[in-house]
């Protein structure tokens, strides 16, 4: 009888810590709504490294952009000026600058999903306006409208401007809470489909995403897309964004 009260002790001990474990797990699972806290007048700096192979020739730009929060309205859109403020564009060994190119004016929901884009369209560009309008909806990140925790995932379905008939699938993952040159940033995954051509092919879009919770902006993407149509025939592109500097709304550095 002494001989079994040994295991039982050892079982209940055993019981106990698993309970709480599992307390703590859940603790850590809390669930809470993502909100990004945009204010008007705030604008942050990039700089863009985009990488393509256009018929056997490697091509890669690097690009200063900035974005500005321009307005928030009642509803919680908001709109956004993208300025592309020029660079570099390397093809094969041949490298030369590039011009700013027109700016860009977005309307997105609280949500990020793109409700309107003004843009004139750039000279030469390889895209058509409805490619360029698809790549500019899947170009920042779509949070959820319910309460997530790390590892949850959520779907987004989205018009598609190249297919009227086929809907933009779009699954975005919160990866938690990411420490990034000493700031907590939040880390996403997104990726998207969308059929481009009347054939069925898909475009697909992946991007790793780094955000400041602190202010609500991008701080670092990392993004493959392949099958992109243009008139050069499908190609596929990588693209790093990484933030060089934030100003508050009166100019204040962040």
């Amino acid at each position: 009888m002494t001989r079994n009260l040994m295991p039982r002790a050892a079982g209940a001990l055993l019981l106990a810590l698993a309970l709480t474990l599992a307390g703590r797990a859940n603790a850590d699972a809390k669930k809470m709504v993502l909100t990004r806290p945009l204010k008007a007048g705030t604008s942050a700096s990039y700089k863009a490294t985009i990488k393509a192979n256009i018929m056997g020739t490697e091509a890669v730009i690097e690009q200063n952009q900035k974005q500005t929060i321009k307005e928030i309205k009642d509803n919680g859109n908001v709109v956004i000026l993208s300025e592309n403020l020029g660079g570099t564009m390397k093809l094969g060994a041949q490298e030369e600058k590039q011009a700013a190119g027109p700016p860009a004016t977005e309307t997105r929901d609280k949500l990020g999903k793109l409700v309107s884009l003004t843009q004139e369209q750039p000279e030469n560009s390889p895209f058509t306006p409805e490619i360029q309008k698809l790549i500019a909806s899947l170009s920042d990140l779509i949070l959820s409208e319910k309460e997530v925790a790390d590892g949850d995932t959520w779907e987004t379905m989205l018009d598609n401007p190249a297919s009227k008939d086929n809907k933009v699938k779009v699954k975005s993952t919160y990866q938690g809470v990411d420490k990034v040159d000493g700031v907590d940033l939040w880390k996403f995954k997104q990726v998207a489909e969308a059929v481009v051509n009347a054939d069925g092919t898909k475009m697909v879009t992946e991007m790793m995403i780094w955000l400041n919770p602190k202010d609500g902006l991008l701080e670092k993407v990392d993004g493959k897309t392949k099958d992109v149509p243009t008139q050069f025939g499908p190609i596929e592109f990588t693209l790093n964004l990484q933030r060089t500097k934030a100003e508050g709304a009166k100019g204040d550095k962040l």
